[in-house]
């Protein structure tokens, strides 16, 4: 049992310290930043095992160390973060290295800061003496403390002077290694394994022939494998070989299918490069923007797609397959803007998915034009609620802020569940649907414009408000007039006190107009007689006024009547 555990503890470590070599480390970074923003930054690239987030007098230091648990995540961070703004500061995005080989490094530097100082400083010296003017004197040079330790050591088995080899220069060295990409011997393999060392690769292509050298390209500063690498043959038939076999068949070194061709030296490769911008822009543009497809798919070999449940991985092909079948028509195009995120919970309601998108992109400034959960209007629940197709829409302002919540959320786990997750892609849209909106939008403002110009005797093109100010003045006029009439058609205030009460009467009984049945002269008596007793109390002028109108009641139920139906 102690053997088995030990083993297992050296696996652990081993693996541990294996993924130390794909650790990051992020400069530049706000002293307000948290452990919080830096995940939400770098998680849409990978899972991260580990955040280190150094802190100063309370607040952070200004960098951090990222620890991914795959090493593609890492690289795809490095190239997509590197030089990018986390809360309005450009990062600068590196492998971190061991304290001791960073250290060493500064000291390294330092040294040679010093020499060029002082080697400075001694030129000065001589050329004011003059003594710079004799040309047998050759330039001085300094050495590092490095430098002056590998001299000593060699002095011990050195030759004599006349004896001594000499080196190549870096011309010579140059054609060399241009003789052998001339002549074909060198091929560069792409898709390599990270993991492939320069002997597990000899070791592989020695079958084909005797190689001269196998070099896995590396990031300058570290280890860290490029997964590209060179290989050169002595002979150009073992190189031909090996290209004939790759062509035929697939060649696998290491847990990755790799693929060969000739390399070419950097003249001819910025030549190529410059070629192929030439034709890029002679190409015509992209105009349905089917390049934003891509964004949403998930490679079938990457470890994202291993964790992908199979309900998943069905749903996906359906929804690929249904895109393939919509392109074909030229008509349809890919939205710049808006997404469609299917594989939604059914009890989500669109301001929890407006809010999930806020926070995916986690931006300031970023607004959501339209977030809508598409719904079967014929299953009503009751909360009077229509059941949820499943997908909805969100539409922002922005291309960037769109095509950062769709790297957050597109097959996030840790969104809804791991069995369930968001499909996020960018929505297929119908130019002539759109053209038809448009055009119906448009003349549905013509006609509004054109109304309101009529009502005043204006054209068209003159200013909206001036427009909209006059009609709303003419409105007013009309309901003020209408209200002058109203109060000029009674002849006293008791009768208007009699209008008032029947207008009370008639809402709290439901009717929108006085009956016959009601109006009989019983009824009109007692309704006059309470307003007419009121103003008496009030004011003496009204007296005669309403001994004139209790004398002539009898005619105003009618007036009252034909006032209502008119």
């Amino acid at each position: 049992m102690d053997a088995a555990a030990d083993k297992r503890l050296k696996k652990e470590e081993l693996k541990l310290r294996k993924m130390r070599r794909w650790r990051l480390v992020v400069r530049n970074l706000p002293f307000s930043v948290t452990e919080e923003t830096v995940k939400e930054v770098f998680s849409p690239f990978g899972r991260i095992s580990e955040i280190r987030l150094p802190m100063k007098d309370g607040h952070a230091a200004g960098f951090a160390f990222v620890q991914y648990i795959n090493f593609p995540d890492a690289v795809r961070a490095l190239k997509n973060m590197n030089a990018k703004l986390v809360q309005n500061r450009p990062v600068a995005i590196d492998w971190a290295v061991p304290k001791e080989t960073y250290v060493a490094a500064l000291i390294e530097e330092k040294c040679k800061t010093e020499n060029s100082q002082v080697e400075s400083r001694v030129l000065k010296k001589l050329e004011s003496s003059g003594v710079l003017d004799d040309s047998s004197i050759e330039p001085i040079k300094l050495k590092s403390a490095k430098r002056v330790q590998e001299t000593v050591d060699s002095e011990e088995s050195a030759e004599p002077p006349g004896k001594k080899p000499r080196h190549k220069t870096q011309q010579a060295a140059r054609k060399v290694v241009d003789a052998g990409i001339s002549d074909g011997r060198t091929l560069f393999i792409r898709n390599l394994s990270f993991e492939v060392t320069d002997e597990q690769l000899k070791e592989f292509f020695v079958k084909y022939g005797i190689v001269k050298y196998a070099l896995v390209c590396r990031y300058k500063g570290t280890n860290h494998s490029k997964g590209t690498a060179f290989v050169q043959f002595k002979e150009k038939a073992s190189a031909d070989r090996c290209l004939q076999v790759a062509n035929n068949g697939l060649l696998t070194i290491g847990s990755s299918a790799v693929s060969l061709c000739l390399a070419v030296s950097r003249e001819d490769l910025n030549r190529m490069k410059e070629r192929k911008a030439q034709d890029a822009a002679k190409k015509p543009k992209d105009v349905r923007n089917l390049n934003l497809l891509a964004h949403s798919i998930i490679d079938k070999e990457s470890p994202h797609a291993e964790s992908m449940s199979a309900a998943d991985k069905r749903r996906r092909e359906r929804i690929e397959l249904a895109n393939r079948l919509k392109l074909r028509n030229l008509n349809i195009f890919v939205s710049t803007c808006r997404l469609v995120v299917h594989n939604l919970p059914l009890t989500l309601m669109d301001n929890q998915l407006k809010s999930i998108c806020y926070k995916a992109v986690g931006k300031q400034g970023a607004h959501i034009k339209e977030c809508r959960i598409m719904r079967d209007l014929n299953r009503v629940n009751s909360d009077n609620v229509a059941r949820s197709l499943g997908y909805g829409f969100v539409e922002f302002t922005e291309h960037e802020h769109a095509l950062c919540c769709l790297k957050a959320l597109n097959n996030n786990p840790d969104i809804f569940t791991d069995e369930k997750r968001p499909i996020v892609e960018f929505s297929l849209e119908n130019k002539l649907i759109i053209d038809m909106k448009k055009q119906r939008q448009e003349r549905a403002k013509t006609k509004q414009k054109a109304a309101m110009a009529s009502r005043i005797g204006t054209s068209t093109d003159e200013n909206v408000k001036s427009v909209r100010k006059s009609a709303r003045s003419i409105e007013a006029a009309r309901r003020a007039e209408k209200r002058k009439q109203r109060r000029l058609f009674f002849t006293n205030r008791a009768e208007w006190h009699v209008h008032k009460k029947r207008q009370m009467a008639t809402k709290k009984l439901g009717k929108s107009r006085l009956r016959k049945s009601v109006l009989n002269k019983k009824e009109d008596k007692q309704v006059t007689a309470e307003p007419i007793a009121a103003v008496k109390k009030k004011s003496h002028k009204v007296k005669s006024t309403n001994e004139a109108f209790v004398k002539s009641h009898k005619a105003f139920p009618d007036r009252v009547k034909r006032w209502y139906d008119e």
